[in-house]
């Protein structure tokens, strides 16, 4: 808006002008009949030259106008990449915490068979208590990874401005929309 107003001071422009009212030396003449007065004028203002001052204003104004989608744009790049990587982190601690779950399985399997020998005499008490501390690693492994997958839930959420609230699937279709609008 700025910038078109700064571009219309580069046309002409035409001002009317009109006035009455009634003029007198003494006031007790003022309303009698030809002390009354008129006046109107028409001007026309035609800019020939103001030393590129309205060219200047323009050229700045369209300049910081490029400017701020240049942010904008790359403000957007810039949050679209930052979820993305958080995307990629998810997948890693999802694949990490199916990866403990099973070495948490493999862990009490263990303990399991361990015990058991142990019972029928085949194995030393030093053994089961290996096999338990193996557990309880194996168990605090997969509690981290389980934090880990809900702390890159929260940041992904976070960056793309959704509730801690939304479930992942209600914030992919989300997603999948804001493709669609931009597509279209």
């Amino acid at each position: 808006k700025n910038r078109g107003a700064q571009k219309s001071e580069l046309r002409p422009s035409v001002s009317l002008f009109g006035a009455y009212g009634w003029v007198s030396r003494e006031a007790d003449e003022l309303f009698q009949k030809d002390q009354d007065s008129w006046t109107a004028s028409v001007s026309l203002n035609l800019p020939i030259w103001d030393g590129f001052l309205t060219k200047g204003r323009v050229k700045e104004t369209t300049a910081t106008i490029n400017r701020i989608e240049y942010d904008t744009e790359e403000a957007r790049k810039r949050a679209q990449l930052e979820a993305e990587a958080l995307l990629g982190q998810l997948r890693v601690a999802r694949e990490n915490y199916r990866a403990t779950s099973l070495n948490m399985i493999g862990a009490e399997q263990a303990l399991r068979s361990i015990t058991l020998r142990y019972e029928n005499g085949k194995s030393d008490y030093l053994s089961v208590l290996n096999a338990q501390t193996n557990r309880f690693v194996a168990r605090r492994n997969v509690i981290q990874a389980a934090y880990d997958v809900f702390v890159s839930t929260a940041s992904l959420k976070r960056a793309m401005g959704m509730s801690p609230m939304m479930s992942l699937s209600e914030i992919r279709s989300a997603r999948e929309q804001l493709k669609a609008q931009r597509t279209s």
